[in-house]
């Protein structure tokens, strides 16, 4: 009797399992990332510069007029993006809000 019911149950959990029962793994916000380009038409020259995804600091690098950073992972959904020339008091972009979509989203850092 013990083996039909141990039987039972795991032929239970297996069919759970393969219909996405209780034993299936949550999944979490979709993925995507975010990258910032410096505008070659209105920027010159190359600095470092901190970039930010919603007020935290992801990465500073050092950027030329017409190159773009890193990608770097957010998910998908509304982000405020920004910039600042690292270590001075100097130049900064943003906050933007902007609508971040599964393929990505580049910020331009215009220099007008």
């Amino acid at each position: 009797m013990r083996r039909l019911a141990a039987l039972a149950g795991l032929t239970l959990t297996t069919a759970l399992a393969a219909c996405g029962g209780s034993d299936s793994s949550p999944t979490g916000p979709a993925m995507t990332e975010v990258d910032f380009k410096v505008d070659a038409a209105t920027c010159s020259g190359s600095a470092a510069i901190n970039l930010f995804v919603d007020g935290t600091m992801v990465g500073t690098e050092t950027l030329s007029a017409g190159l773009d950073s890193h990608h770097y992972p957010t998910t998908v959904g509304t982000h405020v993006l920004s910039a600042s020339i690292a270590n001075t008091n100097g130049r900064t972009w943003g906050p933007t809000t902007v609508a971040v979509p599964a393929g990505g989203y580049t910020l331009l850092l215009t220099c007008q």
